[in-house]
């Protein structure tokens, strides 16, 4: 796959500002859209998904992953200790299929 065929659709704003709602409006409009699922360190809560609410992975895997570059940019929690990213092989994996990436 060529990275000049992956679309990005990046949303950003304050917090509170409505992206999450957006977010879903072009998700339900949207066919060839989807979320981009990123990374995180902590534990699944009850009814997530792993691929699908977030990727679980432990500190190691994560910094692992860092180091690899299959995380580009993350943020540190010191309050929870917990780390999320941006997840390299989930954007990929999408792109391949043709699907536009929603951040």
């Amino acid at each position: 796959m060529n990275k000049k065929d992956i679309n990005i659709l990046v949303i950003s704003g304050p917090s509170g500002v409505g992206k999450s709602a957006i977010i879903r409006k072009i998700l339900k409009r949207c066919q060839k859209c989807v979320e981009l699922t990123t990374a995180t360190t902590r534990r699944p809560r009850p009814g997530e998904k792993e691929g699908k609410d977030y990727y679980f992975l432990s500190k190691k895997e994560f910094l692992r992953a860092m180091e690899k570059g299959d995380i580009p940019e993350h943020r540190y929690v010191s309050g929870t200790d917990t780390y999320y990213g941006t997840y390299l092989p989930d954007l990929y994996k999408k792109a391949s299929k043709g699907k536009i990436i929603v951040v």
